[in-house]
C-alpha cells in the first residue's frame, strides 16, 4: 500500500506538468493550465506585454498571442493557445476550501533551472469585500509566487496565488478557483493589448488655504484648543480624501453636518484593499507583485496647511486687540469638534475574523479556545452583523431576533477579536488568542452561534475536535457548551480551563428578558423581543428556580419554569414563553460526566447579581441582590461542582483571560 507521502508525491508530479513559466519582456511569471487550450495567470504579472511565450514542463517553448479574459477587481487573467496541449490541473469542489487546509504551490529554483514544490496551508478565509473573499496563506513561501496554482493534496486547483503589501510586509495570498469559472467558460478572444493594466486618475490635491489673521488677538488657551481641534478633525478626515473620497471630505470640513452624519464613509478594514502595482525594486529582475493590498484604518496622511496650525499653537495676542469675537471662536469649537466626533463614528476598523469557518488543525496536540455569550462573530451571508463596529455606537434597528420570525439565520464567525472606535479600542479574545498561538500547542478557536441551543453547541465542538484529545481553554458560557460536549464525546478531552463559567446559572441575564441587552449604543441588536427567540439566554438563567428575593433579602419560591407564573407580567413574545421553558428545562442541573483534569479561573473582589429582587409582584431590576464575584458571575456559581484546582483573580468577568498570572497558570497546568 502506498504511503500518505508516496500519493502526495505523485499528485505533485501530475500537478507540475500544469505549470508553466512565463517569459515577459524584462522579467517572468508563473501560471498554470487551467483548461484546454487556457493558461491562467495573475493580471499585474502579465498586464501591459506585447508578447508572452510559455515555458512548458516538458522543456517546449509556446508563444502566446490571444487573451480569453481579464478580471480587474480579482487580477486575474487568461491567455489562450489552440497549440497548448497539455492536461489541465482538476477542477476543484464549487465551496471554498476550509481553513487549516493543507496545499501547496510551484515555483522555480534559486538558480531557476528546476520547478519547486512548496508547502503551504491556509491560514484564513478572508472577506475584502462584497466581490472577493480570499486565502491567506502561511508556510515557508518565496518573494515570487503570483499566478502559480494552489493545489490541494487531491490535486485540484484551489485558486491562483497573488501576493499584497501589508504594514508588516509581504503577505501571500489565493483567489479561490470559482472567479475562473466565468473567465474560462467565455468565447471570448482578444488581442494581448487587453491587458492593460488600469490606471489610477492622478488627483490635484485641493489644499485649502486659511488667513491666519483670522486668529490673530485670540486667547492662548482659545488658540491652543482651535489647533488641538483642527488636527483632530484632519486626521479624521484625511483618510477619505487619500483614498479618492473628496466629497465626503469636503462635507466634513465645510461643516455640513447632516451630510457628514447620515452619509460618513466606511472606511476600510484591515483585511480590504484594492489590487495595485507597486513600483518595481531597484534591480529586480521580476516585477514586485501586489495583487488584493491590505489597507488599514487611520494610516494614511494629509496635506495640511503648516502654517495655519503653527500660527495657531504658538501664536501671540496683541494687547487690545479682539480679531475673532468670543462667540465666533465658541462656535468654531462646536463645529470642529461635532465633524471630528462624527468623522471619528465611520473611522470604525475591526480586526480580521481569523476564525471563520476554520477547521482544527493537525497536529499531536490540540488547544481549542471555546468563547462565551456574545463571543462569536455572526454573519448574513458575508455580511457581518454582530458586530460591526458603527453599529455598535448607533441606535439601529437590525434586531438578532423576532417574535414572529423567531430567531434570525445567521452564520456564526470566529470569536470576537477587537474593534476601534476612534480613540477608543474595545478588546475582546484578541490578545488572549495572539497569546495562545505562542504559548499553547495546536492553538485553535472555535466560534458557534452563541444564541442556539447550547446542547446542540456542545455537539458541534465534539464535531470540531474531530478524533484527537483536546486541551479547552473554556470562557464564561464555553465552558457550559464544553460540559455538555464531555457528556458526549469525553473521550476527546485531555484537560479542560473553566474561566468564569456560570456552572450554577447566571441569574443577572432574567433582566434581559425585560429591558433587552445594548451593545454599547445598539439596543435593538439584543432587544427583549430578540432574546425571547435565544434559546442559549434560557438555558444560561439558573437550572433551580431559587435566584429570588424579597426587600429584605429572604428567598421567594417564584417557580419560573411553569408557564402560569409568567401569566401576570407584560412579557415581551409571550408565544414564545413555551418553547423557551423548554429549552430551559433541558439543560441538566447537575452534570454526570466531568473532565479528567479541570482548572477554574474564578474572578472575586466585584459586586455581582446573585439573585432578583421582588418588589410589589414584579422584580426590582435595579436594585438586585449581590455577592463576591467578577462583576457577571458570582464566585459561587463558577466554582466547578466536581474536584478541579482553582485560581483566583480579581480581573472583570471579560478579562479574566487577559490577567498575565492567569495566562502563567494555564500554560502550567497543560504542560
Amino acid at each position: 500500500m502506498r504511503s500518505k507521502a508516496q500519493r502526495l508525491a505523485e499528485v505533485a508530479a501530475r500537478a507540475a506538468e500544469g505549470f508553466v513559466v512565463l517569459e515577459l519582456k524584462e522579467s517572468y511569471g508563473l501560471g498554470f493550465v487551467a483548461a484546454p487550450g487556457r493558461l491562467v495567470s495573475t493580471l499585474h504579472v502579465v498586464g501591459d506585454e506585447a508578447s508572452i511565450t510559455a515555458h512548458l514542463s516538458d522543456g517546449s517553448r509556446l508563444d502566446l498571442g490571444a487573451v480569453g479574459g481579464v478580471d480587474h477587481r480579482r487580477d486575474l487573467a487568461v491567455l489562450l493557445s489552440a497549440q497548448l496541449a497539455v492536461a489541465p490541473l482538476l477542477a476543484p469542489p464549487l465551496r471554498l476550501a476550509e481553513e487549516g487546509t493543507t496545499a501547496f504551490t510551484f515555483t522555480l529554483s534559486k538558480d531557476r533551472t528546476r520547478t519547486q514544490w512548496v508547502d503551504v496551508r491556509i491560514a484564513a478565509i478572508q472577506v475584502l469585500s462584497d466581490l472577493l473573499t480570499v486565502y491567506r496563506l502561511d508556510g515557508d513561501l518565496p518573494a515570487d509566487l503570483s499566478g502559480a496554482p494552489l493545489v490541494s493534496t487531491r490535486g485540484e486547483a484551489l485558486g491562483v496565488l497573488t501576493q499584497a503589501q501589508a504594514d508588516d510586509g509581504p503577505v501571500v495570498l489565493a483567489v479561490p478557483h470559482r472567479y475562473l469559472v466565468p473567465l474560462l467558460s467565455s468565447p471570448e478572444q482578444r488581442p494581448l493589448s487587453a491587458l492593460t493594466l488600469p490606471r489610477r486618475a492622478r488627483r490635484r490635491r485641493m489644499v485649502p488655504q486659511h488667513p491666519v489673521a483670522l486668529l490673530d488677538g485670540s486667547s492662548a488657551k482659545g488658540l491652543d484648543h482651535v489647533a488641538s481641534v483642527l488636527n483632530g478633525a484632519i486626521n479624521v478626515g484625511a483618510p477619505a480624501y487619500n483614498r479618492g473620497d473628496v466629497a465626503t471630505c469636503w462635507r466634513l470640513y465645510s461643516g455640513d453636518r447632516r451630510a457628514a452624519g447620515a452619509r460618513s464613509p466606511r472606511l476600510p478594514r484591515p483585511d480590504e484593499g484594492a489590487a495595485r502595482r507597486p513600483r518595481a525594486r531597484p534591480g529586480a529582475r521580476r516585477r514586485r507583485v501586489a495583487g488584493v493590498g491590505a489597507a488599514r484604518c487611520l494610516r494614511c496622511a494629509a496635506d495640511v496647511d503648516r502654517e495655519v496650525l503653527s500660527r495657531a499653537g504658538g501664536g501671540r495676542t496683541r494687547r487690545g486687540t479682539k480679531v475673532v469675537e468670543a462667540a465666533q471662536l465658541k462656535a468654531m469649537r462646536r463645529v470642529l469638534i461635532v465633524l471630528a466626533v462624527a468623522a471619528a463614528l465611520a473611522a470604525a476598523c475591526t480586526t480580521t475574523d481569523r476564525y471563520r469557518g476554520r477547521q482544527a488543525p493537525d497536529g499531536p496536540v490540540l488547544t481549542v479556545l471555546v468563547p462565551g455569550y456574545r463571543g462569536s462573530f455572526l454573519y448574513d451571508d458575508n455580511r457581518r452583523v454582530y458586530l460591526d463596529p458603527a453599529a455598535a455606537f448607533r441606535p439601529g434597528s437590525e434586531s438578532l431576533g423576532t417574535c414572529s420570525g423567531g430567531m434570525k439565520p445567521l452564520e456564526p464567525g470566529g470569536p470576537m477579536t477587537k474593534f476601534t472606535i476612534w480613540p477608543y479600542a474595545f478588546n475582546v479574545y484578541d490578545d488572549f488568542m495572539e497569546w495562545g498561538r505562542t504559548h499553547t500547542e495546536g492553538f485553535t478557536a472555535y466560534g458557534y452561534d452563541w444564541r442556539a441551543d447550547l446542547k446542540w453547541n456542545g455537539e458541534q465542538l465534539c464535531e470540531f475536535i474531530g478524533q484527537r484529545r483536546a486541551n479547552v481553554i473554556a470562557h464564561s458560557m464555553g465552558g457550559l457548551v464544553t460540559m455538555l460536549a464531555i457528556q458526549k464525546c469525553p473521550e476527546k478531552f485531555r484537560a479542560v480551563v473553566f474561566a468564569g463559567v456560570p456552572f450554577r446559572g447566571a441569574p443577572g441575564l432574567f433582566a434581559d428578558l425585560f429591558l433587552g441587552a445594548s451593545t454599547y449604543q445598539n439596543t435593538a441588536l439584543l432587544s427583549p423581543e430578540a432574546l425571547w427567540t435565544f434559546p442559549a439566554t434560557w438555558q444560561l438563567l439558573p437550572r433551580t428556580d431559587d435566584f429570588f428575593v424579597d426587600e429584605a433579602g429572604q428567598q421567594v419560591a417564584l417557580p419560573i419554569s411553569r408557564a402560569e407564573t409568567w401569566r401576570d407580567w407584560k412579557l415581551p413574545c409571550p408565544q414564545r414563553l413555551q418553547e423557551r421553558l423548554s429549552d430551559r428545562a433541558a439543560m441538566p442541573v447537575d452534570f454526570t460526566q466531568a473532565p479528567a483534569r479541570s482548572l477554574a479561573v474564578i474572578g472575586r473582589g466585584l459586586p455581582t447579581t446573585v439573585a432578583m429582587r421582588v418588589k410589589e409582584g414584579f422584580f426590582d431590576f435595579k436594585n438586585p441582590a449581590r455577592d463576591d464575584g467578577d462583576g457577571t458571575i458570582a464566585a459561587a456559581n463558577a466554582t466547578p461542582p466536581f474536584p478541579a484546582q482553582t485560581a483566583n483573580t480579581t480581573a472583570d468577568h471579560l478579562h479574566l483571560l487577559d490577567d498575565p498570572k492567569m495566562r502563567s497558570a494555564i500554560e502550567a497546568f497543560f504542560q
